[in-house]
């Protein structure tokens, strides 16, 4: 089970969400600080269960250190699972769900001992509409990040076929 931790308890915390993280890029401080304040800091065992493929939640993650895997239920192998990608430090996951609003459409599991912020939707909605800007910089990141994921998918589906 999720263990959360105290954000203020160790500074490092702050600290990491000022380093270079895709998903807070061209963040002011202020905006840095607000996002702290609505974040949560949860401790994953490994092998431990982060999200649930077919959950109904929104929150958004961001990884400050260990990684995790993210798997989906397997229908067209032996396998039960089928590992999708893995993630590591500083890495966002849950985005998804966190804009369309969809069901998850993954397994996300801890591969070592992780700390992850979580972000809940509602709050960083209600940030997004009291502060434009803020509101503006996130989205632009989340396109940029889901872009990337989009274009290295296509790459090893290229591979995989020999395209």
């Amino acid at each position: 089970m999720a263990r959360k931790l105290d954000i203020f308890e160790n500074e490092e915390h702050l600290k990491f969400l000022n380093g270079d993280i895709s998903l807070v890029n061209g963040f002011m401080e202020e905006e840095l600080n607000q996002l702290t304040t609505i974040a949560s800091v949860e401790e994953y065992d490994e092998k431990e269960l982060i999200l649930k493929e077919d959950d109904a939640t929104r929150d958004l993650f961001i990884i400050s250190k260990g990684g995790v895997s993210i798997e989906m239920d397997s229908k067209l192998t032996e396998q039960s699972t089928i590992s999708m990608r893995k993630l590591r430090d500083k890495c966002v996951f849950g985005e998804l769900s966190f804009l369309d609003g969809s069901r998850r459409s993954a397994n996300v599991k801890a591969i070592s001992k992780t700390i992850v912020f979580r972000l809940p939707f509602d709050d960083v909605k209600n940030l997004c509409e009291n502060d434009p800007r803020l509101a503006y910089k996130l989205m632009r990141n989340l396109g940029l990040l889901m872009g990337d994921r989009l274009r290295d998918t296509n790459f090893e589906m290229c591979a995989y076929l020999n395209l």
